[in-house]
């Protein structure tokens, strides 16, 4: 089972079922239940719109799948390594759209290879692992141990870049926008 659908429906189940804004799903994640820094929460949350997981409308998100399809285990915990996967959805003219005031839906399962566009956290984790030759797990341990600094994860990645002599100079700008997005 996916550890990001998981704890999507974890969340619904908890705030029942209702449309939920954005803050209020992030808050969730981070202060309620404690699963994940705040930074971490909106990069989870980024990441159940990029999969498809959760719908908007109006500034308001439900779920698009039916929760009662998936198995939540006793002591659910999830860490931010699992749910840190994106797997875009792909759509069909019989595929039904998650509407407010709607019970929630089903989608369609079937990732797609590669993602139309990928995050930034995702594109600069690719050139850190292809430039440095590190592998997924190494750069995100690494990234890990930085928490302390209590910064985004990619503000995370680009310090532990930098301090491998890696250019990423051009993932700044965009960075910059991200963390003017927060305030």
């Amino acid at each position: 089972m996916d550890p990001l659908k998981q704890t999507i429906a974890f969340l619904y189940h908890k705030k029942g079922v209702r449309p939920l804004k954005r803050m209020e799903m992030e808050i969730t994640l981070s202060m309620d239940l404690r699963w994940f820094t705040l930074a971490q929460s909106k990069l989870v949350v980024e990441r159940a719109v990029l999969s498809g997981y959760v719908a908007e409308k109006e500034g308001l998100f439900l779920p698009t799948f039916s929760m009662d399809n998936v198995e939540i285990p006793p002591l659910f915990r999830p860490s931010f390594e699992e749910v840190d996967q994106v797997v875009v959805m792909e759509t069909t003219p019989d595929e039904v759209k998650a509407e407010i005031g709607d019970p929630p839906t089903k989608i369609l399962e079937k990732p797609r290879e590669k993602p139309s566009k990928k995050s930034l956290f995702d594109r600069i984790l690719d050139h850190v692992m292809k430039a440095g030759g590190y592998e997924k797990r190494q750069v995100i341990r690494r990234m890990n141990e930085l928490k302390e600094l209590d910064v985004i994860p990619e503000i995370r990645l680009l310090i532990l870049a930098r301090g491998e002599g890696i250019d990423v100079s051009e993932f700044l700008n965009e960075t910059d926008e991200r963390i003017r997005g927060y305030l």
